[in-house]
């Protein structure tokens, strides 16, 4: 992973450019607090503190597991009424005053003595980078299915239903996915993803969606109308909860 990391950071030309405090800011408000460790990496290799850099990417990286694995364990009602921006600019501005604490005065002593200062272009590379860890882990902890899931899948593009297999029945899922078709919900457009999970003894049917339905109230209002629709089609209890492909972002309950 040393090296992996090694080989990332001394990317391309930008290597000498020092990257200023609104860059690490802004790098990451985008990328996350890992394409943030990068640029603290690279400021410390040109400062001559191997160890420091080394321990910037370490922390920056397991700073970006634990916010994921938070955001995953927080109780919906709480990730949900929280602005999706909130978080990001958080922890954007306190990688921001923590650059200015460790690296300001090196940043400002480089820069006089000729070393040209980074812009947020120079650092987009980085952001992306973070933004591609975040999408792994996703896959990972969200998406993938853990053991005790069965999968049942709809139709020629293959909707996919996840449950769990010893608390939920076959003909219950089926039941569901029948109705999935009729709504239209389940077409051919492109393939969706359900999740049964109980929680608490509480049922829960997760659909994951694009990040912008939570923005469109005609989307909201056609999930509350496809809630209806299946509980009055299947008499099963449970909540509907949307998922986008924000962790930040969270969850929203349909009811």
């Amino acid at each position: 992973m040393g090296s992996f990391f090694t080989t990332l950071a001394s990317h391309g030309d930008i290597l000498m450019k020092i990257n200023t405090i609104n860059t690490i800011r802004a790098v990451t408000l985008i990328g996350g607090p890992w394409a943030g460790g990068i640029l603290f990496y690279k400021n410390f290799k040109i400062f001559n503190e191997p160890l420091k850099a080394k321990l910037s990417l370490v922390i920056g990286f397991l700073f970006t597991i634990a916010l994921m694995g938070i955001a995953i364990l927080l109780p919906e009602n709480w990730v949900s009424n929280i602005p999706s921006v909130i978080i990001p600019l958080i922890i954007a501005f306190l990688t921001g005053a923590l650059a200015k604490k460790l690296q300001g005065e090196a940043i400002d002593a480089s820069i006089e003595q000729g070393i040209l200062p980074s812009t947020f272009k120079d650092g987009f590379l980085w952001s992306l980078i973070g933004i591609a860890l975040f999408v792994v882990f996703f896959i990972l902890f969200v998406l993938i299915p853990n053991p005790n899931t069965e999968t049942m899948t709809f139709g020629t593009i293959q909707h996919e239903i996840l449950y769990p297999q010893k608390q939920v029945n076959d003909q219950t899922v089926m039941d569901l996915g029948e109705t999935f078709i009729k709504s239209g919900f389940f077409n051919k457009s492109h393939q969706k993803h359900v999740e049964l999970t109980i929680e608490s003894d509480t049922l829960f049917l997760n659909i994951y969606v694009p990040g912008e339905t939570f923005k469109d109230q005609k989307a909201l209002n056609s999930f509350k109308d496809l809630d209806q629709m299946i509980k009055q089609q299947t008499g099963l209890e449970y909540v509907m909860r949307l998922y986008t492909g924000n962790i930040i972002q969270g969850t929203k309950r349909i009811e």
